[in-house]
């Protein structure tokens, strides 16, 4: 059975993995600029990923990057990018460090998780399961986005 790893108000570890075109994404480059929806998939799912492709520009409107963590290799994630054209920042995880950081899951067994953190890297909502289906509604998700985004103070 999955589980996160990262406790609710605890801070996302940083990370950094390569996405489309070899780009090297570090996510400490989002503190303090955006709130972060990270989905970790154990096994990328075209049908979850076109759901998440109608919601994601909700969810950057709210003042969110979208970001997929998948333990597969960069072909396979170049391939789901290109193939669904998707605007979501997907990234591979080749050796699984990432994902298992933030996900505890036997490596056959199927897994996912939701981390909805703040600018801060802190994280309000957490969620983990053996599919995508054991997650929140996209309506619900978007929901946590807009709450996160309500507690932040700019600074003066």
């Amino acid at each position: 059975m999955a589980r996160a790893r990262i406790d609710q108000q605890g801070i996302l570890p940083s990370f950094m993995l390569r996405g489309r075109g070899g780009e090297v994404f570090d996510s400490v480059d989002l503190r303090r600029k955006k709130s972060l929806a990270l989905f970790m998939l154990s096994r990328p799912s075209t049908s979850f990923l076109l759901g998440l492709e109608e919601a994601a520009s909700d969810m950057r409107e709210r003042g969110a990057e979208v970001v997929v963590v998948c333990p597969c290799p960069a072909e396979q994630v170049e391939r789901l990018q290109r193939a669904h054209r998707l605007t979501s920042i997907l990234l591979a995880d080749e050796q699984r460090e990432v994902f298992d950081r933030f996900v505890e899951a036997a490596t056959d067994e199927p897994a996912c998780a939701l981390f909805v953190a703040d600018r801060s890297g802190t994280v309000y909502f957490r969620c983990a399961g053996e599919s995508p289906d054991a997650l929140p509604s996209w309506d619900d998700i978007k929901k946590a986005i807009s709450f996160v985004e309500s507690q932040y103070v700019p600074p003066k």
